[in-house]
């Protein structure tokens, strides 16, 4: 904007910053197309994993760096705040049919993140939302979280799908979503051999439209303290409190920020990296925990294709759900509808 001249725009509201924010964009240099910047390939090898608060926070980091957050894909949110994306069995995924059905992130997305995983200088993990949610369980023995807002939501809409004829659907209690926390940043430790640094986002709990529910007030708390826990309990580990670092008037709820509260995080992370002393360290070798992921998931309560699994719910939500399971309703969309074209999962 500034680059064009600030021109005069009329924006339609609401929105939830102004188009010029700052006095000067002083973050950015604009290079020719045939000039080379030393800075991305000189900078920190960034790996960053989790919600969507580090797809903001992201670009004001490093350019050189490769981001596992959430992303739309076949106008489905991709959720990578998944234990099962971290602590998955290679082979079983690998290996995995059903997955392939799966709106979800894929076998290419697994395998270049447990790649990079043992390469990158810097592991920057956020799972707050990893503590919400379903899990679905293939036959072939893969672990794919169902967030409210991504695959859950798809579910809800689309009762039959082949994917979940192969599939068991599982709710995890918060004691089992806390040892799955534990595990997987675990496994991230051991895995993540060349890390220096490792920074572990904490959750906002505090309240901003009455919309932070008791019930995930509670699950977020106790995801802080588990994560400041480990941080404390593990070398050159870093815990990130948004609650202190994100000003109360840079959020636009619980789980949004202003750009300027992503910045506050990216400020910070950065200070950190340059400031902090690396403690030198004795690392073990990664255990392989995909199985007892598995076994972890079947422990939870079992949950009907009835149960609602994305973001609407109420009354209406479950007797369209009901009418959407019965087998006229599918008939009648063989029928008359037909199958949706261009759709991964049908």
């Amino acid at each position: 904007y500034e680059r064009i001249g600030e021109p005069s725009i009329q924006v339609v509201g609401p929105v939830s910053n102004p188009i010029k924010t700052f006095d000067k964009v002083d973050w950015v240099t604009e290079i020719q197309a045939e000039e080379v910047d030393a800075t991305a390939t000189d900078a920190p090898r960034l790996l960053l994993i989790g919600s969507c608060d580090l797809t903001a926070v992201a670009s004001y980091c490093s350019p050189n760096r490769a981001e596992y957050v959430n992303g739309v894909k076949n106008g489905i949110m991709t959720r990578y705040d998944d234990f099962g994306f971290i602590l998955g069995d290679e082979a079983k995924v690998k290996a995995s049919k059903a997955l392939e059905k799966i709106p979800s992130w894929d076998k290419t997305d697994f395998a270049s993140f447990h790649e990079r995983l043992a390469s990158s200088d810097v592991l920057i993990v956020s799972l707050s939302a990893a503590m919400k949610g379903a899990h679905l369980l293939t036959d072939d023995g893969v672990v794919v979280r169902v967030h409210p807002e991504g695959l859950g939501s798809y579910i809800d809409a689309h009762p039959w799908a082949n994917f979940l004829k192969s599939a068991t659907l599982y709710e995890a209690s918060r004691p089992q979503r806390v040892d799955m926390l534990k595990r997987s940043l675990d496994f991230l430790n051991v895995s993540a051999m060349e890390a220096k640094q490792k920074f572990l986002l904490g959750a906002n709990t505090r309240d901003v439209n009455g919309a932070l529910s008791p019930e995930n007030h509670e699950i977020l708390t106790l995801y802080n303290e588990a994560c400041a826990a480990f941080c404390q309990a593990n070398a050159n580990w870093q815990f990130v409190s948004i609650n202190d670092v994100v000003a109360y008037g840079e959020l636009i709820d619980d789980r949004h920020y202003t750009r300027l509260g992503y910045l506050e995080i990216a400020n910070y992370i950065k200070e950190k990296i340059r400031s902090t002393e690396v403690i030198a360290e004795q690392r073990k070798p990664a255990e392989p925990v995909g199985t007892n992921l598995v076994d972890m998931i079947r422990s939870g309560r079992m949950v009907s294709r009835l149960h609602l699994f994305g973001a609407k719910t109420g009354a209406l939500s479950h007797v369209k759900r009901v009418i959407k399971l019965t087998p006229l309703s599918a008939v009648f969309r063989r029928r008359f509808i037909g199958p949706k074209k261009n759709s991964r999962a049908p």
